[in-house]
């Protein structure tokens, strides 16, 4: 099962481990929440050229670890927490 919806005002961009942009932004982000067993397991982030694939790991219905992007995008936060799944202000940027 997947879920997507659009950002039209999102932005995204390449970021560096030391936080440092790298690309110039694009406008508009897809994000597509990918399900196994009634829990999401990873997030596609489309934007423009930019791809991400993040793994997301849960405990029960709080997100516990993600994995694939320098910080979690605050659209995919939106989705998990729309649907249900807590997310701790740790993973907020």
């Amino acid at each position: 099962m997947t879920t997507t919806r659009f950002f039209p005002h999102s932005t995204a961009c390449v970021v560096h481990q030391t936080g440092q942009q790298l690309t110039d932004e694009t406008k508009g982000v897809e994000i597509t929440l990918h399900w196994r067993n009634g829990i999401p397991c990873s997030a596609e982030l489309v934007s423009g050229d930019h791809y991400a694939d993040i793994g997301l790991s849960f405990e029960g219905k709080a997100l516990s670890d993600y994995d694939g992007v320098f910080e979690l995008p605050s659209e995919v936060i939106t989705m998990l927490r729309e649907s249900g799944f807590t997310v701790s202000p740790d993973f907020v940027a």
